[in-house]
């Protein structure tokens, strides 16, 4: 299949190696012209320059002729005006639907949970409370209305892989809240194969989340992580909830995966982090 991968970033590029190993021809995308040539480059396959916030579709056109596209766009954290993310995500997926793209995967976060209490499912009902939250949620309503049952959600935990760990920015600091809360991550591998996994089994028209089966409170695991790291650990203060829990286990049963990182302690244990690893690209 022609599979566009928009957004060959952190995620993105590891993800077009694997589905190019696969045998799949993949298409995909760098914001600047010079990183979407270089990269084109290192992969032996066609990487365009796109920007979805001011999109140039004749420049993208390679894009706009694939199969199936895998949006993997992240608004930014600081200083993100999340309303014309949501406004210009929403934009794409139809320009997606108009020039014939099948199937679009989205990849999600679960912030669309927002301050939700306990055990979190692929049923449970989204809450978002903060501005990102809130603009993926709307993306989220946009991509169903579009796209319907040839559209999936893909809702992620926090990330790691690679030198991206929370504890090298918690490292040192103090009085922070929620101690007690469990920990929601999953592993840049164990993503990559349920995206391929989705795409392979053809799995449209769901919505999916993914997260390690583990969740250990984040001043046991934080301060454990650091420590394994050579970092000073960071300092807690007891939570007034006891937080949420992402529950991925329906997911993994219907994609038939098994994590390979199925506790955020082997996503340190087995060397896959560590406080010198160069900054991911």
């Amino acid at each position: 299949m022609k599979v566009g991968i928009c957004g060959c970033g952190w995620l993105g590029q590891p993800l077009a190696s694997h589905l190019l190993g696969a045998g799949h021809h993949v298409v995909g995308t760098k914001r600047e012209s010079a990183s979407a040539q270089a990269l084109s480059e290192t992969l032996a396959t066609t990487v365009v320059p796109f920007d979805v916030m001011a999109p140039d579709y004749q420049s993208a056109a390679a894009l706009l002729e694939t199969d199936i596209v895998v949006i993997n766009i992240a608004a930014g954290r600081r200083h993100a005006d999340f309303d014309a993310y949501r406004d210009a995500m929403c934009a794409f997926i139809d320009r997606l639907a108009q020039a014939g793209v099948e199937h679009v995967l989205f990849i999600s976060t679960t912030s669309v949970y927002g301050e939700l209490q306990g055990q979190v499912t692929e049923h449970t009902a989204t809450a978002a409370t903060t501005a990102s939250g809130k603009a993926h949620e709307h993306i989220e309503a946009h991509l169903r209305e579009t796209y319907g049952e040839k559209g999936t959600i893909m809702r992620l935990a926090g990330l790691i892989g690679g030198a991206r760990h929370p504890s090298t920015m918690l490292a040192g600091r103090q009085g922070l809240s929620g101690g007690n809360e469990p920990v929601n991550l999953i592993h840049r591998s164990d993503v990559m194969a349920a995206i391929s996994a989705i795409i392979h089994q053809r799995q449209w028209g769901h919505t999916f989340h993914l997260c390690a089966e583990l969740h250990p409170a984040k001043s046991v695991y934080y301060g454990w992580a650091a420590r394994e790291m050579g970092l000073t650990p960071p300092e807690y203060q007891p939570s007034a909830g006891d937080g949420k829990w992402i529950d991925a286990s329906q997911t993994l049963s219907q994609l038939g995966l098994n994590l390979r990182y199925a506790s955020p302690y082997q996503m340190i244990a087995d060397g896959q982090v560590t406080s010198d690893d160069p900054a991911p690209k």
